[in-house]
């Protein structure tokens, strides 16, 4: 996996650090974040997955989160996911954050 942090439309993907957690925690918290990721705070470096942390370029705040999973190098698929934080909604952070940036897979 390439370790250079992507840098894209005001966002940075960059490889998760022990300075998330307690911005993941809160995330994590959120009712509607419970709702429809209950193991978010468990499951961030999943073992399998590719995953970056999302964070807002101008600010260094957390925002979300990508991952690839179920990664098939010989036909060139995997399965995308991804999550935004309750302060970070309606800003276009799933599209932004995965919007067809190459990652070194």
């Amino acid at each position: 996996m390439n370790e250079s942090p992507i840098i894209a439309d005001g966002l940075v993907l960059r490889k998760p650090e022990a300075a998330d957690l307690p911005e993941l925690a809160v995330a994590s918290a959120d009712r509607e974040m419970r709702r429809w990721l209950p193991g978010l705070a468990n499951s961030a470096a999943k073992s399998g997955e590719l995953t970056w942390s999302v964070v807002d370029q101008a600010t260094g705040k957390l925002v979300g989160g990508v991952a690839l999973s179920r990664v098939d190098e010989h036909n060139g698929t995997a399965e995308l996911s991804f999550w935004a934080a309750p302060w970070a909604r309606r800003q276009r952070i799933a599209s932004r954050g995965c919007g067809g940036h190459p990652v070194g897979v």
